[in-house]
Formats: C-alpha cells, sequence, structure tokens
C-alpha cells in the first residue's frame, strides 16, 4: 500500500466511510469487499469495490450531497459521503463512484503524488 502524508484519523474515517457503506447497504447475506492501491507518476488511487447490489448511474453526483440519502431502509445520517469528498479534496485528490462489473460499486479515492510519502519522509504523519 502507498504511504500518504495525511491526517490518520481523517483517513482512518475516510476509509472506515467507504468500507461501512459497501457493508451497510449489501443486500446479501455474504459478500465481497475488495480493498486495492495503485501508484501512478501523477496520483495515489486506493479502491472500494464491492459486488452488492451497485448505486444507478443517475445518483452518481447526488450521493455526495450532505443528507442525501439513497435508501430508509438503512440507517445513517447522509453525511458519510459529503464528508470523504469534503475531506479528499482538501487534501487535493477527487472521489469518483462507477459500476462494479457484473455488479456493485467501486468508490476511487485519488491522491496528487505531493501527498505520497516520498524516501526519506518517515519523520512525516503518515497514514496508509
Amino acid at each position: 500500500m502507498p504511504r500518504l502524508r495525511v491526517n490518520p484519523i481523517a483517513f482512518d474515517m475516510v476509509m472506515r466511510n467507504l468500507i461501512v457503506n459497501a457493508l451497510q447497504h449489501h443486500d446479501r447475506d455474504h459478500g465481497t469487499i475488495i480493498l486495492s492501491a495503485q501508484s501512478t507518476d501523477d496520483a495515489v488511487m486506493l479502491s472500494v469495490c464491492d459486488d452488492g447490489p451497485g448505486i444507478p448511474e443517475e445518483h452518481y453526483e447526488q450521493i455526495f450531497a450532505p443528507f442525501h440519502r439513497l435508501s430508509a431502509s438503512t440507517e445513517g445520517s447522509g453525511l458519510g459521503l459529503a464528508f470523504i469528498k469534503k475531506t479528499v479534496e482538501s487534501w487535493g485528490g477527487t472521489v469518483q463512484v462507477s459500476a462494479a462489473q457484473p455488479r456493485g460499486t467501486v468508490f476511487t479515492v485519488s491522491f496528487p503524488q505531493s501527498v505520497a510519502q516520498q524516501d526519506g519522509d518517515a519523520e512525516q504523519q503518515l497514514a496508509g
């Protein structure tokens, strides 16, 4: 996993929200959540992919609005994805949602390389 120079408590909350959402909104007794990471010349990308029912594409932008919930059948304030988006953008990153195949959702959080740990940065506050 790439190491990032971001607030570790906020990073934990971002990742925890993505994973809890995948668990809470799954429609089966058993499912799979895959966490992955990759680094390119421009960015570090972390993905959370689930095999749940998915999110209709027409809701992709709405889900990041504060207090917006697609389902009344699960608990929550509707603030989790809004928090994720605001936090990641404060680090210069982005959050994207897409469909997984054959079913499910992928949330990809991209961080600019400027927040990636460089060799010799071990004294910086790290998460990841």
